[in-house]
């Protein structure tokens, strides 16, 4: 379930943190979460997502479902890098969201920690415009 959403870079990066038990819905409340927070902002510029899941305790089941995410997950124009933070891999998890993100056309990295996802977004260091 959603925790804590912050700006750790005013306007180019935002971090959701989760914590516990992951259901589908809380998949598709998070989408909304981060569709709301961009659309919320006056800003015309990509921004980074990161999806901080290091304190996530179990996956239900459902989650694995591509069919299922798929139709949980929409895309938002402004996010320029999907970045998942998670310490321990979860091996089919992450095969069913580079899946999904592939489909969608989006960018992902799956880092582990929030520190290596800082010096990712550094090191892209443009910062384009949304066409």
């Amino acid at each position: 379930m959603l925790d804590r959403v912050y700006w750790l870079v005013p306007d180019h990066a935002v971090v959701f943190e989760v914590v516990g038990e992951v259901m589908l819905q809380d998949v598709r409340e998070l989408i909304d979460s981060i569709r709301k927070t961009l659309d919320a902002e006056n800003h015309t510029g990509y921004v980074d997502v990161m999806l901080d899941v290091s304190r996530v305790t179990r996956y239900h089941p459902e989650t694995m479902n591509i069919g299922k995410l798929f139709g949980a997950v929409k895309r938002h124009e402004r996010v320029r890098w999907n970045i998942i933070i998670n310490p321990n891999p979860h091996p089919v998890l992450d095969f069913v969201i580079r899946t999904v993100t592939q489909l969608f056309k989006t960018q992902l990295v799956i880092l582990p920690t929030i520190d290596k996802a800082v010096l990712f977004v550094q090191s892209k260091k443009t910062t384009p415009t949304v066409p």
